[in-house]
């Protein structure tokens, strides 16, 4: 089976609608849009990630749910990390998942 070659990016304005004009040359995307793609979906791991630790950390937390929530934890660092590092310029220590998200008590405190 053939790739698909897309004559233009598939990223839209989101306040016009219009269509990138830029060539895909990173998949379906330019290298601006990959990038944004990018940072959004290691900050979406991020998030994830410490959610996960908060769930392994809470001491109410069933035996099942904590399983699950390791299991998923380690699922979102190897994301994070592939993104961060498919990221020029960046490296997966310069980019910490505390840096992308405060959890509840941190907004709370300050």
């Amino acid at each position: 089976m053939h790739a698909r070659r897309w004559p233009r990016c598939l990223a839209q304005d989101p306040t016009t609608g219009a269509w990138c004009t830029n060539r895909p040359s990173d998949g379906v995307f330019c290298p601006v849009h990959a990038s944004e793609f990018r940072f959004d979906q290691a900050a979406r791991a991020a998030t994830r990630l410490a959610r996960a630790r908060l769930t392994i950390n809470d001491r109410s937390t069933t035996p099942l749910r904590r399983w699950w929530a390791t299991h998923e934890a380690r699922r979102q660092l190897v994301l994070r990390r592939h993104l961060v590092d498919a990221m020029p310029g960046s490296t997966a220590a310069s980019c910490g998942t505390e840096d992308l998200v405060r959890t509840a008590d941190e907004r709370y405190r300050g």
